[in-house]
Order: C-alpha cells, then sequence, then structure tokens
C-alpha cells in the first residue's frame, strides 16, 4: 500500500517562516538570510532572504546570487503584513509588512558555503543583509531506494521527440521525498513535455525552475538484484532542440524511510525514520543534426517514425477562380508541437500552373493529445483542366533507420466550371438611355457566363441581381446556349428564390447570338 502514502506528498518543503506581526511604526527596515528546510546534496531546497519593514509597493528587486559549488535560480517576491491607515482617502499612517524573497538552490557536493553580504533596494530605500554561512549534508544511500532516469541507448536527432523515464525503486514506506530532476530545467537544449496524468490521485509534484510540476505516475511490482520493489515510473516526452553532445546531471531523490520500530514519549509504538539519498549517474545525450544527403524537398523537419496526412477539400465542383477550403492532417504516435507544412506550392504539393495558394504560411491547429495538428488553406484553381487535387507529400526523418520517409495524402477528385468568377456588378446591366456602356462590351444585353453551375450559386444572389435592374435584363449564356431572362420575368423575380438549370429555361426565351 506504499502507493497510498505517497499521495499528496510535497517534493520541495515549502518555506516555513514564523513571522512576528510588524509594529505600528517601523524604525528601519532590517533584512537575514534564512533557509526553509535541511539542504541535502543534489536535493533543491529553498533559501530566503526576509526583510521587515519595507513598504507594500513596489516590490523590491532581487540581489544576484552567486556561491560556487552552488545553482540558485531566482524564485519570487511575496509580500506579508503590513497595515495603512487612511483617513479621507488620504493615507496618513502605514505600517511595513515583511517580503520574502526566495531562490532554489542545488548542491553539488557536501560542506559549509558562505552567502555574501547583498542589498536589498525598494525605491530609495536599501536595506543591507549580511552575510552568512549554512551547512549542506551528504546522506547515506540504502538498497530500500533506487532512483534513475531512463534515455534511449542511441544517437537521437534534431526535433526528434523520443520517450524518458524517471524510475523511483522503493521498499519502505517513504515520507516527504524531495526530487532533484535537472533534465526538467534544461529548455534550451531539451524541451520536455510531461503527459496529462490519467488517474490524479497517482500524482508528485517535482520542483523545477518555473515551480512545481505535477507528474503522473503508474505503480507496479518489480525484482532486481534478487529484491523486491514497489516501482514507481513517471513518463516523459523529450524534443531535442539543438545538435551536440548534451551533458544530463544526475537526478536525485531525498527521502526519509522507516528503519525500525520505537516507542514514544508515552510508551505508543511509532516508527522509527532516517534521511536517505537515491542518485542517478550523469548522462550524455548525443543528439545529430538531421542529414544534408537526400533531403526531400518536402521535408520540414518531422522526425519520427509514425506520420500519418490526410487531405479534405470541402467541395469537389468550383468554379474557375474561386476558392476552396482545403483540410490538411497529420497523425503520429509522438507530440506534434514542432511539426510543420513544407510550402504548398513547392515540389510534391499544388502545381503553380493550376493552383494559387497564400503566401504566408499557414498556422496548424493542435488536438489536445497534441499527437494531431491541423491546418486550413483557401486555395484557389486557377487552370480550367484541372481535374483533382493532387496526394500531398510529407516527408520526415525515421531515426530508427537513420533514412528519410515519404508518404502522400489521397488525391481529391475535382470537378471545374469554365469561365471566371462573375461579381454582381457584372452581372446587372446600365439602364436604359443611361448613355453607360454595359461591362459587356459586345452587347448591351448579353452577358457571358461560360459553364456557369448555376445551382452552386447562393440562394438567391442572381435572382437578387436581376431584380435590382428596372429597365433591361441581363441575358445569360451557357456554353452551348444563351438565356434571355424579360424584363416581365425579371420584374418579377425575388430575391433569396433559388435559381437552377430547369428554372431558368422555364422562364426565358432563347435567342442565338
Amino acid at each position: 500500500m506504499r502507493g497510498l502514502r505517497l499521495i499528496g506528498i510535497a517534493a520541495l518543503a515549502t518555506l516555513a517562516l514564523v513571522i512576528a506581526a510588524p509594529a505600528a511604526h517601523a524604525q528601519g527596515a532590517q533584512g537575514r538570510y534564512q533557509l526553509g528546510s535541511k539542504a541535502f546534496v543534489g536535493a533543491p531546497f529553498v533559501l530566503a532572504i526576509v526583510v521587515d519593514g519595507l513598504e507594500e509597493q513596489p516590490a523590491p528587486k532581487l540581489p544576484s546570487l552567486t556561491v560556487p559549488g552552488l545553482e540558485i535560480t531566482e524564485g519570487d517576491a511575496d509580500f506579508r503584513g503590513g497595515f495603512n491607515v487612511t483617513v479621507n482617502g488620504r493615507r496618513v499612517q502605514s505600517g511595513g509588512g515583511t517580503w520574502v524573497l526566495t531562490y532554489r538552490v542545488t548542491a553539488e557536493k557536501a560542506g559549509a558555503f558562505n552567502l555574501p553580504a547583498v542589498d536589498v533596494t525598494q525605491g530609495a530605500t536599501t536595506v543591507p543583509i549580511r552575510g552568512g554561512a549554512f551547512e549542506v549534508v551528504d546522506l547515506p544511500t540504502t538498497n530500500d531506494m533506487k532512483f534513475a532516469i531512463t534515455l534511449p541507448q542511441r544517437p537521437v536527432y534534431v526535433g526528434e521527440t523520443f520517450p524518458a523515464e524517471l524510475e523511483w525503486l522503493l521498499r519502505k514506506n517513504p515520507q516527504e521525498p524531495q526530487f532533484g530532476v535537472p533534465l526538467l530545467n534544461m529548455d534550451s537544449t531539451l524541451a520536455v513535455q510531461v503527459p496529462t496524468p490519467t488517474n490524479p490521485r497517482q500524482v508528485l509534484e517535482f520542483a523545477t525552475d518555473k515551480g512545481q510540476q505535477k507528474l503522473g505516475f503508474e505503480q507496479d511490482r518489480v525484482t532486481r538484484d534478487g529484491l523486491a520493489y514497489d516501482r514507481f515510473r513517471f513518463p516523459l516526452q523529450v524534443t531535442a532542440r539543438k545538435a551536440g553532445p548534451i551533458v544530463i546531471p544526475p537526478a536525485s531523490v531525498v527521502v526519509e524511510l522507516e528503519i525500525g520500530q520505537g516507542r514514544d514519549a508515552f510508551g505508543f509504538p511509532v516508527a522509527r525514520t532516517d534521511t536517505f539519498r537515491a542518485t542517478d549517474l550523469q548522462r550524455t545525450l548525443d543528439v545529430r543534426p538531421v542529414p544534408e544527403t537526400d533531403k526531400p524537398p518536402s521535408f520540414a523537419g518531422a522526425v519520427g517514425s509514425s506520420y500519418s496526412i490526410a487531405a479534405r477539400a470541402s467541395r469537389s465542383v468550383v468554379q474557375l477562380g474561386e476558392p476552396l477550403e482545403l483540410e490538411i492532417t497529420v497523425k503520429s504516435d509522438q507530440r506534434l508541437d514542432t511539426v510543420n507544412l513544407a510550402p504548398l506550392d513547392g515540389p510534391g504539393a499544388l502545381p503553380k500552373a493550376k493552383f494559387a495558394v497564400p503566401a504566408d504560411a499557414p498556422v496548424g491547429e493542435l488536438s489536445a493529445d497534441g499527437m494531431q495538428k491541423t491546418w486550413k488553406v483557401s486555395v484557389q484553381v486557377t487552370a480550367a483542366d484541372t481535374t483533382e487535387i493532387p496526394g500531398l507529400a510529407f516527408s520526415y526523418f525515421d531515426p530508427a533507420k537513420a533514412t528519410y520517409q515519404t508518404i502522400h495524402s489521397e488525391p481529391i477528385a475535382l470537378s471545374v466550371k469554365g469561365g471566371s468568377v462573375v461579381g454582381a456588378a457584372q452581372v446587372v446591366g446600365q439602364p436604359a438611355g443611361s448613355g453607360a456602356p454595359g461591362p459587356a462590351a459586345e452587347s448591351s444585353s448579353v452577358l457571358s457566363l461560360a459553364g456557369v453551375d448555376l445551382a452552386l450559386s447562393p440562394p438567391g444572389a442572381l435572382a437578387s441581381c436581376l431584380t435590382r435592374t428596372v429597365g433591361a435584363c441581363s441575358s445569360l449564356s451557357t456554353t452551348r446556349r444563351t438565356v434571355r431572362a424579360t424584363s416581365s420575368r425579371c420584374a418579377s423575380s425575388r430575391p433569396g428564390n433559388r435559381l437552377s438549370r430547369r428554372s431558368s429555361s422555364a422562364s426565358t426565351t432563347s435567342a442565338a447570338r
């Protein structure tokens, strides 16, 4: 039942301070260093500068701390206490509260460390902080606990997302574990994604430079070196961001374990505990750039071993020159945050002679789990002989095979109607006697709409145009015939009526031109 004992345990002890209420009139601000917990080698701990007597605003500036042998990350500035007295909307008296300036510290080795004297500044007020010293303790190890990180045993490539795993083995009940996992803080070289926990009760918190990070775990039983352990596995997804050998400092955990039974002052049995440490080895990850040789033009940085691509068009029948929406979806067994599409007018995409695409690269939308990415692009058909949207090429580098792979979406059949897109201004002729020529140069009353499929027109769009003409009506010419709308029919038309070839034929007479 050790898994139940782990629920809700904090990974890093928070700063425990007892702050006295400030005096009514602070005689001067004073500050000091203070530790939030015992300091152990390899386990992050909190170091704070506590300043009494400063105003609530503005926040004081955190002094920069540099101590050899210590990795120090600046934290937050938190104000506590204080009071204000306001008369007629004007502050006439105030009592300074307490500012707590925190740092997260990890020690590489045991020993005494000296903290420098620094100044804390708030506006025109400067508070000197005297230097101090503290002890970092190295702890014994035990076969009752092991802690390690699992990484690929092969070279990885820039852009590749690969699985990693923290493994914690226990033979005794733990109390108040403090984890130190430098891998979680290597954003410049390695991006770490933490999967959403499947069970909210199986979660532990790990200290990172950005605060506490909740990691879900899976629990089972294993045997190592003849000893049975409860195993807690924390899965991670890591993406390599830059090439070269990347040194990953050792991960560690400090925890109290039961070492036997004792009795308290009243004679009741209690568990006796001692503090132990488990540390992994330093690792070096070999990250390589993807090869330039044989790189396909449809490669846009995807690295992995499992991808699929699909395309879908908003419609299969279009007017020449009309836009349609093309939806492109890429799926994988890994997160696709950094995956992009190659240019849609490049090799393996849409031929420039038949399609026009936006100049700007489309922005993809990730699914909730990050393993599907969808791009929506407005595409214009520019050639009348276009019969399909060709299969789109998507290339990726397979690190397991050390080769590039290219897959294609299925082609999409298209029916393109001849002619060009016709706007309302072109359809509506000039009123009789206006003296202004109509948009069709060859005839004042005839306009050619070669190949137009009227059934595709928005409901009432063409009827609305025709009803706005009181004098003469335009003639509609298809590829094989010309349909002339009579003045009486135009006048009686109503916006919103759906036009089709059949309805147009029933209400018009043909005239050869």
